[in-house]
């Protein structure tokens, strides 16, 4: 997609301070100015991002048909699939109150009471219903044109039946409730993509009653009192309002706006205006908050989130991963989401789509290309499991990660990237059987030779074994069933010694308890079906990319992730630096192999994270007797299988550990098969309200 931002729009005295910030972020910006024109309806729109600035106020310039050449405008664009920030739909409601007011109320925000009437019979005794005092306005105004208050209804009455009275361009003329403020001020909230960027208090003493309709703006300021600034920052505005207000602007489809709100002297929180032109010229007696960027114009500032601005508008919503300063619960549930602009989603929906659209053809060229790397086909990149994957990346503190349909399958993968015909591997050998039969096998099939290091604490053993065609190092955290904890960080040394990337499987510990990225590992497997999906439910795995390894620095070769993919394209490493290795399996050997984890097992992985991982916090809250059983091998004098004593750097190690209680309790026997099978036998049966704990 292009990075330039066409602004349409039917006032060119509106565009220098949007154009300064575009500027300063380096944005290429376009204006379409809609006061003459023509559309070749057979020709396809540039590509690019469209942003609707059109007003309802334009007939006022003597420019009334801007409004409907716009629409034709919007709906062309909209037809060829373009990406518009406040489209057809969003001008409808830009151009008519009752609109607004509908879409307001149906969205669970008070609003004024208000009749909308058609010509002027009846208007009067409609006026009369609601009693003075009231306001008058027109439905289709812009600049508070039409606003007035009348004290009496047979004022009203005069006035319509004047030569003063002016109908709205549409005839519809609006009455409705005179809103008594508990202080001469109303709020205006700042919307950009789904967050409230910020709001601002206006002062309304020195009158602006046609901006504001509402009794606090015609109480003039007292007399020798000095006046306040008329614009203040202002951040106590109710969670709950706010929650509301983006709901309804996801619902609309609405990317920017300006909402207005008064809180009236009974104790109610009335909106009376959405502006869809905003961001506005405000001047702010405060600073703006960390994160934003503010550029300077007209007394006032354009503030625009810090993404950039093409960043921002092509997307739904810019993606939460960033997440440095928020807890780990906090990203276990949170990292990695997209709002849901459209329907206003809570948690990520399921994209059950096997393919997606192209916006045209250079854009499937792009796709196809590796140019763009927009969602081409749900075997390599699928929005649900985007988010799996940018959560998974952030708990363990990687660059980024892939989902896969197993552990199997992340650990075939992840190797299988670094090593082929005639290259080796060195392993622990207290590994999980599955991944001992797969390298024993199916790896051995392949040419690739696996080689398993007896005693992880002993260099010299390590030093024997590797050679110059081993490509990789592999170990488990917690290995399954042995429990025989791994120094991560000691044998991360001897890899990087070699110029050899650590692999670590952390399925059975999981990022609450280790994160073997800190601890020197360069990527991070997971068996997800295990405590990570924790409900049994799922089947999924995942690899997590921890960007710290230098591939072409390395003496040893890669040719998966240094070398050119495709002739005429750069490798991955200079396409994509610290994520290369990630990319290199997304679109490399996880794409040619078609490993691909069902979106609905993506869905399935996300809950779990969200709620597995926090049964580790909620561990210490066990009730007595699962507590007893947790901690009853640890009374036992701790022995290897094989009878042998646990080594003092082990125990050292499994120390470390013992700040959070696991997911489960795994049983080993010093008798062999009959010992297990009677340990078993004489257990009490696991009720299914402890299954989980």
């Amino acid at each position: 997609m292009s990075g330039k931002v066409y602004v349409i729009h039917d006032n060119p005295s509106w565009l220098p301070p949007f154009r300064a910030a575009f500027d300063a972020q380096g944005v290429p910006l376009e204006e379409w100015l809609l006061t003459e024109g023509a559309i070749d309806l057979s020709s396809e729109p540039p590509e690019g991002v469209f942003w609707s600035r059109l007003s309802a106020s334009a007939h006022t310039r003597d420019r009334a048909n801007s409004k409907d050449y716009g629409r034709a405008v919007l709906r062309w664009l909209s037809a060829w699939g373009r990406t518009v920030i406040n489209g057809a739909d969003v001008l409808e409601l830009e151009v008519s109150k009752v609109a607004q007011h509908v879409a307001l109320q149906h969205a669970g925000i008070e609003v004024a009471r208000t009749v909308a009437v058609l010509g002027t019979d009846g208007i009067v005794e409609w006026a009369a219903e609601f009693g003075a005092p009231f306001i008058s306005k027109h439905n289709q105004g812009g600049k508070g044109l039409g606003v007035r208050r009348w004290d009496s209804v047979e004022e009203f009455a005069a006035w319509v039946e004047s030569p003063e009275f002016e109908p709205s361009p549409d005839g519809i003329t609006l009455l409705q409730e005179l809103l008594v403020a508990q202080a001469p001020f109303i709020t205006r909230a700042e919307f950009v993509a789904g967050s409230l960027v910020y709001a601002v208090r206006v002062d309304t003493s020195a009158g602006s009653f046609e901006l504001c309709p509402a009794e606090a703006c015609a109480i003039p300021g007292a007399d020798g009192v000095e006046p306040e600034p008329m614009f203040r920052r202002r951040d106590d505005v109710d969670p709950e309002l706010v929650d509301r207000y983006l709901a309804f602007l996801a619902a609309e489809g609405i990317g920017i706006a300006g909402i207005e709100f008064i809180e009236t002297r009974d104790g109610r929180t009335v909106t009376y205006d959405v502006n869809t032109r905003t961001p506005t010229t405000t001047p702010t007696s405060r600073r703006p908050r960390r994160g934003r960027d503010r550029v300077r114009s007209r007394g006032g500032s354009v503030r625009f989130c810090r993404k950039k601005w093409s960043e921002l508008v092509a997307e739904a919503s810019p993606p939460h991963v960033e997440w440095d300063g928020f807890g780990f619960q906090t990203r276990q549930v949170h990292a990695g989401e997209v709002e849901d602009l459209t329907h206003g989603s809570r948690i990520t929906p399921v994209h059950l789509s096997a393919a997606y659209r192209f916006a045209s053809f250079q854009e499937a060229t792009d796709r196809f290309a590796g140019a763009d790397l927009g969602h081409l086909y749900s075997r390599n990149l699928n929005p649900t499991n985007q988010v799996a994957e940018r959560r998974l990346a952030s708990l363990e503190g990687g660059s980024g990660a892939i989902v896969v349909g197993s552990g199997q399958a992340a650990i075939t993968t992840a190797l299988l990237a670094l090593a082929g015909t005639g290259e080796h591997i060195v392993s622990t050998a207290s590994i999980y059987s599955g991944t001992r039969v797969l390298f024993d096998r199916t790896f051995a099939r392949m040419g690739v030779t696996v080689e398993y290091v007896w005693n992880p604490d002993d260099e010299a053993e390590w030093d024997s074994l590797i050679r110059p065609e081993t490509k990789a190092i592999f170990t488990e955290t917690l290995p399954n069933p042995k429990n025989d904890v791994v120094d991560i960080a000691a044998v991360a040394r001897i890899a990087k010694r070699h110029g050899i990337p650590l692999i670590v499987d952390n399925t059975i510990a999981t990022p609450f308890l280790i994160r073997p990225i800190e601890h020197g590992a360069d990527i991070v497997v997971h068996s997800a079906t295990k405590f990570l999906s924790g409900h049994g439910a799922n089947l999924a795995g995942a690899v997590v990319d921890g960007g710290t390894f230098d591939w072409v620095a390395s003496d040893r070769s890669y040719p998966a992730i240094t070398a050119t993919p495709i002739a005429e394209h750069t490798s991955y490493v200079e396409a994509f630096g610290p994520r290369a290795f990630e990319f290199s399996l997304r679109f490399g050997i996880a794409n040619d192999t078609g490993p691909a984890l069902s979106p609905l097992n993506g869905f399935l992985l996300q809950q779990g994270i969200g709620d597995a991982l926090s049964a580790h916090a909620a561990a210490p809250r066990l009730r007595p007797h699962d507590r007893r059983v947790a901690r009853a091998p640890a009374r036992r004098r701790e022995r290897r299988l094989r009878g042998t004593p646990v080594a003092p750097a082990a125990r050292s190690r499994r120390a470390r550990l013992r700040r959070a209680v696991g997911l489960g309790v795994l049983l080993h026997s010093a008798r062999g098969t009959t010992g297990g099978r009677t340990v078993l036998r004489r257990a009490p049966a696991v009720q299914p309200h402890d299954e989980h704990r």
